[in-house]
């Protein structure tokens, strides 16, 4: 990617910043109900490694078999692994193409793994993202707790559940701009320490521009989707 190339994808993004910061306040006002976390959590969860429409339609599949319900997640419940197994291992509609999804056992395994650690905390799923934890320590939280949650699975739900627009999720595309921009280094990172370093160099770029760091990183995702779709 070239430096011209760099500067022009730099002007798109920061022309769809104020549209998104409408959209990002208003998602701010919303109240999400339990059963909503679950699902967003649920989602994210799927969403690693695999495209996020893909998990999105494994979720709903989910979703409506029933299996997201709170007495479910609330209880314990043996033969609630199987039924999540058995979705994410048929086969899925997706742009009128059947799919199926990627890492099945591995993400079924992890779901049940969420679940039993979320039966022991008390206030469960809500009170590990109460607003009165800080940002940082809401995602440690999740990381330590959520099973298959990395920074980038946790940040994007607390984005998704209106709980913080301030945590960058760094995925391919937020990092192939960063590296273009010259703002990130090449490197995904790889703990939770790296996470955060990268995250302060593109809060700082993303601050410099007036935007919160939700903001700009959405636009880039869409920018760099636009582009990767036009190639």
């Amino acid at each position: 990617m070239n430096t011209l190339n760099s500067r022009v994808l730099e002007a798109v993004v920061l022309k769809l910043c104020p549209l998104i910061e409408d959209r990002l306040d208003l998602a701010a006002s919303r109240t999400v109900a339990e059963r909503d976390l679950i699902y967003e959590l649920v989602c994210c969860v799927l969403s690693s490694r695999v495209p996020f429409e893909l998990a999105r339609a494994a979720t709903d599949r989910m979703n409506q078999w029933l299996l997201l319900e709170l007495d479910l997640w609330k209880a314990p419940k043996p033969s609630l692994h199987e039924r999540m197994l058995d979705v994410l291992m048929s086969p899925l509609q997706l742009g009128g193409k059947e799919r199926r999804y990627r890492f099945p056992r591995v993400r079924a395994k992890q779901l049940e793994e969420t679940r039993q650690a979320l039966i022991k905390v008390s206030g469960g799923l809500p009170a590990l993202i109460d607003n009165s934890i800080e940002d940082l320590e809401a995602r440690r939280r999740l990381v330590r707790e959520i099973s298959g949650f990395g920074p980038k699975q946790a940040s994007m739900f607390l984005r998704n559940v209106g709980r913080s627009y301030d945590l960058a999720i760094l995925d391919s595309h937020v990092m192939r701009f960063g590296c273009a921009i010259g703002v990130l280094s090449g490197q995904a990172p790889t703990s939770l320490n790296q996470y955060e370093q990268l995250e302060k160099s593109f809060r700082h770029y993303a601050n410099a521009t007036g935007y919160s760091v939700g903001c700009v990183d959405s636009a880039v995702w869409i920018t760099m989707q636009a582009v990767q779709a036009s190639r």
